[in-house]
């Protein structure tokens, strides 16, 4: 299965869920001192879903994951 395909999956599901999420979030009093997303096309959809949250200035950070090459031990 495709990353892209699944991390669309995923974004469509948060987009589902949004009211669930923020409320969820809002009744406990969760913040986070920063949002970070994996890709340009996962922050822009975050910005798309939580425009509220943009609004109030948050802006997530992109962070890209690293490559992991697979070592062999002799």
């Amino acid at each position: 299965m495709p990353l892209d395909y699944l991390e669309e999956c995923c974004v469509g599901l948060v987009r589902k869920f949004r009211n669930a999420i923020l409320s969820f979030m809002t009744h406990r009093n969760l913040k986070a001192d920063q949002v970070v997303v994996n890709s340009r096309f996962t922050k822009r959809a975050f910005l798309h879903t939580f425009k509220s949250l943009y609004a109030k200035g948050v802006d997530p950070i992109v962070l890209y994951p690293t490559a992991i090459k697979e070592v062999k031990h002799s």
